[in-house]
């Protein structure tokens, strides 16, 4: 119990409640704890979407599969990030993407009925879930923006600089995943972007090492994305 309320704290829902309050809400309520393997299934595309699910260990990988055999990560999901608090409330309630195990994950199963007698509960933790709605929302808008842009370049340039500004950062980006789950996201192939880091590198605007890139033209970047939209 006591780690499943410190995983819990890290979790938006809960991140202002003790530990003590947090265990007397899990107390009302029903809630399932599932173990997955790394590459295991945790919902698949239209399966009925009954759980809210918040990841306590590891990480999940939000996947949309295309008729072609074409395989998009929409999102990838930490430790303490929600899953499924938009289709639980849709009128389908129908998954249109596969829920899947990143890594080994640990992951903690809310079902609408004890989801809607929690947010019932206690306002503060029901206004967080609609700011996590909402900030999925802005998540999803920049990865129609990034799937709409023209080129690689184009779209590293406009990860980079969201990444800086979300990182609170004015040179270094850390990426927060693989650089396959990335390219995954940006819809290219692993080869094409490795071969654009090097042409961006080559060319003085970043450098790279790992998971760590550090800007070293911001302006440049800012150029190259608004060159390429105009």
């Amino acid at each position: 119990m006591e780690d499943l309320l410190t995983s819990l704290k890290k979790c938006l829902l809960f991140q202002d409640k003790s530990e003590a309050e947090i265990k007397t809400l899990l107390s009302n309520i029903n809630y399932k704890l599932v173990n997955y393997q790394k590459n295991s299934l945790i919902f698949s595309t239209g399966r009925h979407a009954g759980f809210l699910g918040i990841v306590l260990s590891g990480s999940v990988a939000i996947q949309k599969n295309f008729p072609d055999g074409k395989v998009v990560t929409v999102l990838n999901l930490a430790t303490a990030k929600l899953f499924g608090e938009f289709i639980i409330f849709s009128k389908k309630q129908l998954y249109p993407v596969d829920v899947i195990a990143a890594e080994n994950c640990q992951v903690l199963l809310i079902s609408k009925q004890n989801l809607l007698k929690l947010l019932a509960a206690d306002s503060q933790i029901l206004a967080l879930f609609l700011e996590s709605a909402a900030n999925r929302l802005l998540v999803l808008h920049e990865k129609i923006e990034i799937l709409s842009l023209g080129s690689i370049a184009q779209k590293i340039a406009y990860f980079l600089l969201k990444e800086l500004t979300r990182q609170k950062s004015t040179t270094t980006v850390k990426l927060p995943f693989s650089k396959t789950a990335w390219a995954e996201q940006m819809n290219i192939s692993r080869p094409a972007l490795s071969r654009e880091l090097r042409q961006l590198s080559l060319k003085g605007f970043i450098s790279f090492d790992k998971k760590i890139i550090l800007v070293k033209d911001i302006a440049g970047l800012q150029q190259l994305l608004e060159t390429e939209l105009a």
